[in-house]
């Protein structure tokens, strides 16, 4: 349940680690968190990487990520990427991919490493 910069590569990463999460609502409180980072950060095209490894998705929260999405994600990141992602997590995330708005897919990795390689590959 943090959001944290580190760098990887000489490239700025922020991460949000929603793996301690215990429900929807400590996800809920963590994303609103990372969209309150993202907002208070001046620079545009950031990189994003998601641990979502024993968190639990629902759909009430990838509705608030859909809303975030359309008003400040798809304004502020170049990249994003995910890792943890499993059962009812990977259908989640195909169904947000589709979705029209979404403009900066979010890509799934199996590790933080891999994710990390993709963010800091120039697109």
């Amino acid at each position: 349940m943090s959001i944290n910069k580190i760098q990887y590569k000489g490239y700025e990463i922020i991460v949000t680690d929603y793996s301690d999460c215990r429900n929807k609502e400590e996800m809920i409180e963590t994303l609103l968190r990372s969209v309150k980072y993202i907002r208070s950060t001046p620079k545009m095209d950031l990189l994003h990487l998601t641990d979502m490894r024993g968190a639990h998705g629902s759909i009430e929260f990838m509705n608030e990520v859909k809303r975030w999405n359309k008003d400040l994600f798809t304004k502020k990141l170049a990249k994003s990427a995910i890792i943890g992602i499993d059962g009812l997590k990977s259908i989640l995330l195909r169904a947000y991919n589709t979705v029209p708005s979404v403009t900066i897919p979010t890509v799934p990795f199996n590790s933080k490493e891999e994710a990390l390689e993709y963010l800091s590959q120039k697109s």
